[in-house]
């Protein structure tokens, strides 16, 4: 719920609101955008929300991310990554621990391939970097 105070010239100012998720609301931000978030984060929870900070509350961004770069969820990066890596190679079983997940994860969100939302403990959504 946001409260906002209307000024003489009809302007809009936003001084406070909950139910965001966290997802900072400009002062000045417009009353058809905090809609538009509202019912993004209502619809997507805190999955909508970890999007629309990842992209400083661009709704375009966050709506085009969530539709054509999600992935799924998964418990970490790095099960993503071992998910991934056995469906496309076969590890011989003597070598597959040998094998750093992590340092693959961490290598593939550091090259900016990939970027996760947490939004639970060994809950992370899963996305592609364009």
């Amino acid at each position: 719920m946001s409260r906002t105070l209307r000024t003489a010239r009809g302007q809009y100012a936003i001084h406070d609101y909950e139910g965001f998720e966290g997802v900072t609301i400009s002062e000045y931000a417009g009353i058809d955008n905090v809609a538009r978030m509202g019912a993004f984060i209502a619809e997507h929870g805190a999955l909508g929300a970890g999007l629309l900070e990842q992209f400083g509350g661009d709704m375009d961004q966050a709506e085009t991310t969530l539709q054509d770069c999600y992935h799924g969820q998964f418990a970490s990066l790095a099960d993503y990554m071992e998910e991934l890596t056995t469906e496309s190679v076969t590890i011989p079983e003597a070598l597959r621990y040998y094998v750093d997940w992590d340092a693959m994860a961490r290598d593939a969100e550091m090259n900016g391939e990939f970027f996760t939302v947490e939004t639970a403990r060994d809950e992370v959504h899963l996305f592609s970097s364009r």
